[in-house]
């Protein structure tokens, strides 16, 4: 099982599969313009990171995507502070 935050991972051994080009191809056609390496690494990263970890039903935040009231979402990010951030709550 790959360590998929450590970033050696990313670097020297992901390969990106026929099913990864198939997505980002219709990623492509979607947004009907040309694409970043942000555009077409994020689904994929995310994905991948969905697949290999439990959060315990929720999903993982992307800024494009759109989230009830009271749904639950992981941020993934580098943490700045060591200090638990505990349980946060967003009020719409």
């Amino acid at each position: 099982m790959p360590n998929l935050l450590d970033e050696a991972f990313w670097r020297e051994k992901f390969l990106v599969s026929h099913n990864h080009v198939t997505k980002i191809f219709h990623l492509m056609e979607d947004l009907g313009r040309p694409v970043s390496v942000r555009d077409i690494g994020e689904p994929i990263v995310l994905r991948l990171l969905e697949q290999e970890y439990e959060f315990g039903g929720a999903r993982v935040y992307s800024p494009e995507q759109s989230y009830d009231v009271g749904e639950s979402v992981v941020i993934l990010g580098k943490c700045l502070t060591s200090a638990p951030l505990g349980h946060i709550e967003v009020i719409a």
